[in-house]
């Protein structure tokens, strides 16, 4: 088995982030590294190959790996933003984090379904952990807030689970372009009780929600991809460009076009 070493990925920052397609063109077999990783996958869906079997991955989940950890992915078309670092690094927050610790003691990579929050909080990393401005402090501030996280949304009250699947299942074209009809259709309630419920439990209405996922998606997208703004507007499943302009703006204080250019020269 290959053995990755992080000094051939990068040698003069403690972490390395990288968007990357899998695809029919990938061919890296089955390998592992001296250091520890951990993965998201931003869009399709494809195969975790571990040596105890194979693992379906799709949009949405999380996926840590620990130094020494063999695996290897295929996919017809898979998009994954990848955060790699010193395994001194993954130690020492393990030591800090039971939480972390009980990820990175497996046998085999973990996997698991990654929060809204823990995808916000990565897209916050993957802009502060650029090479130039990387440090040891950093890197361990990503991972042991990303552990926050999952437990900050552990102990809130969280909606039902029904709901919560169905805000999961409608966070992503082309169910995010239907919005309320998918919510009602995939939950299978009315959209009077998707309301109370909503209300209830998060103090905010269903549309509300459904925008927060429209905006969260066009982030990812302006950030991870170099589709034309408008086709971006319409997989949210707005129609005014106008609109969309205004709702991302709010929410991140600069236009899809400002926030792209700002990410991608952050990138190169």
């Amino acid at each position: 088995m290959e053995r990755l070493r992080f000094a051939e990925v990068i040698s003069n920052a403690p972490v390395h982030i990288a968007v990357t397609n899998i695809n029919n063109k990938y061919a890296r077999d089955m390998h592992c590294h001296d250091f520890a990783e951990l993965f998201i996958v931003e869009s399709g869906q494809g195969t975790h190959i571990l040596p105890s079997g194979e693992h379906a991955l799709k949009t949405g989940d999380l996926v840590f790996l620990a130094a020494d950890h063999g695996h290897c992915l295929k996919a017809s078309d898979m998009r994954i933003m990848n955060i790699a670092f010193r395994k001194d690094i993954q130690e020492q927050c393990c030591h800090i984090s039971p939480w972390l610790a009980h990820k990175y003691e497996q046998r085999e990579p973990v996997q698991l379904r990654s929060s809204l929050l823990q995808r916000e909080r990565l897209a916050y990393w993957s802009k502060e952990l650029q090479p130039d401005r990387a440090s040891v402090a950093a890197v361990q501030a990503m991972l042991l807030d990303l552990a926050r996280a999952e437990q900050d949304l552990e102990q809130q009250q969280l909606g039902p689970q029904w709901l919560e699947e169905a805000l999961q299942q409608i966070a992503d074209p082309p169910l995010l372009g239907e919005g309320m009809q998918a919510l009602v259709r995939l939950s299978g309630r009315s959209r009077e009780y998707i309301w109370r419920t909503c209300k209830k439990h998060y103090q905010r209405n269903p549309q509300e929600l459904i925008n927060d996922l429209r905006m969260r998606y066009a982030e990812r997208a302006l950030r991870l991809s170099d589709d034309p703004i408008l086709h971006i507007c319409y997989d949210c499943g707005l129609s005014n460009i106008s609109h969309f302009y205004r709702m991302f703006q709010k929410q991140y204080d600069m236009t899809p076009k400002r926030y792209r250019i700002y990410h991608h020269s952050a990138i190169t």
